[in-house]
């Protein structure tokens, strides 16, 4: 009986918790560099989210409005890389799993049950930006890594997602833009990742993309 009252106690607090999670990731074996496979990045946007099924990245690689359109932010990160140019840890990003990201709730189970139209469950992918600005980003990538996956809200008594960048073979990192290890070594225990360029009209459209969402926003408020 006791054992049976301290389980409910455990859901119990777990399901009470259910909003916050935490969201794991960092890069201190292998780093960024651009698109010339030497210049490390000092700065970008990181941003991990999922894009629509069967997206086909090599047709959409130079259209960003594409690319926008299919991609689901979770979570984001613009800023200095704080270990070393090219190389960084993350380790307090945060999300509200019983959120809703771009109109996309995050789970709509209500036990562990994967069902679709959600984002729990779905592939975890990065999209890299070499500008804290997506908007004025000249080199981009999108990674995954075979399974990782975004977390279900259910997930007890812990629920985090992860994402790791390191790689010794190249087989764990899928770049669908971009090339896995296919920079220089900068720092970290193999050679860096590496971006591809943007081309300007796609750039171009990114940065109306982005102030059309601006005003739109201004409009709403």
């Amino acid at each position: 009986m006791k054992t049976f009252k301290y389980l409910t106690l455990i859901i119990t607090l777990a399901a009470a918790q259910a909003n916050a999670a935490s969201f794991v990731t960092g890069d201190l074996t292998n780093g960024f560099v651009g698109a010339n496979g030497t210049t490390p990045l000092a700065s970008a946007s990181v941003r991990y989210g999922t894009f629509a099924d069967g997206f086909n990245f090599s047709a959409n690689a130079n259209d960003l409005a594409a690319l926008e359109a299919a991609f689901t932010q979770v979570i984001t990160y613009n800023g200095a890389f704080n270990v070393a140019p090219g190389v960084f840890n993350l380790t307090n990003l945060s999300y509200n799993e019983g959120g809703t990201f771009e109109g996309v709730p995050y789970d709509l189970s209500a036990n562990t049950s994967n069902v679709g139209g959600d984002i729990a469950g779905s592939t975890v992918y990065a999209w890299v930006l070499n500008n804290t600005n997506p908007s004025l980003a000249t080199e981009h990538a999108v990674f995954s890594r075979t399974g990782s996956v975004w977390t279900d809200a259910q997930t007890i008594p812990v629920n985090s997602t992860s994402f790791s960048w390191a790689t010794t073979t190249g087989t764990e990192v899928t770049a669908h833009i971009g090339t896995v290890l296919g920079g220089a070594n900068i720092g970290g225990s193999a050679n860096a990742h590496s971006l591809a360029a943007i081309p300007e009209p796609s750039r171009a459209m990114l940065g109306f993309i982005g102030f059309a969402a601006m005003l739109f926003r201004r409009r709403r408020a």
